[in-house]
């Protein structure tokens, strides 16, 4: 399905067609949008010559903490489709990444990804269906659990159980568990 998506990208200075940069995407945690707080910390990559493309993906905002902004308050949007656990925003990222790549100012071939916790399982995810990401970058990284991903798909939603234990207590995962024995 075709999801209106919204995103931050950073060009250096110093970007040219004569002179392309190379692409690094980073990608949120939890699902509130891109954090205000890092987006110094993304201007100070591009300040080291990176394009830096930072998605939002389905279901939140662009930004995360931008009220009493009033600059990215106005352009706060949604992006569009509902929130899905690292399915369809790993879609997300890679159409991004696409387009993105097709500017004239990004340097062609292979590129970066980097993600911290829900973004970090989405670049683990990205770079396992994408072979022209050269490098990627998933610290504290989320849903990599595979017990606790296949969990969520069962229940099509979200749970909190942090531990094997409550995981394994739960039907149908005990029945299931039960079985490989």
């Amino acid at each position: 399905t075709d999801v209106k998506n919204f995103g931050i990208l950073i060009v250096p200075a110093t970007a040219s067609a004569e002179r392309p940069c190379p692409l690094l995407v980073w990608t949120h945690g939890a699902a509130f949008g891109v954090p205000v707080y890092f987006l110094p910390t993304l201007a100070e990559w591009a300040s080291r010559g990176y394009i830096i493309l930072a998605p939002a993906l389905r279901g939140e905002p662009l930004f995360c903490s931008a009220e009493g902004i009033p600059a990215l308050e106005k352009i706060n949007e949604k992006c569009g489709g509902k929130i899905e656990n690292l399915d369809g925003e790993v879609d997300d990222l890679l159409g991004g990444a696409v387009a993105v790549r097709k500017l004239p100012f990004v340097k062609p071939g292979k590129y970066a990804v980097l993600g911290h916790s829900f973004g970090g399982g989405a670049t683990l995810l990205a770079a396992a269906r994408d072979p022209e990401i050269a490098c990627a970058v998933a610290y504290d990284a989320w849903f990599v659990n595979p017990f606790r991903h296949y969990w969520d798909r069962m229940r099509q939603g979200t749970n909190n159980w942090l531990s094997w234990d409550e995981y394994a207590a739960g039907a149908p995962a005990r029945e299931k568990l039960l079985g490989l024995q």
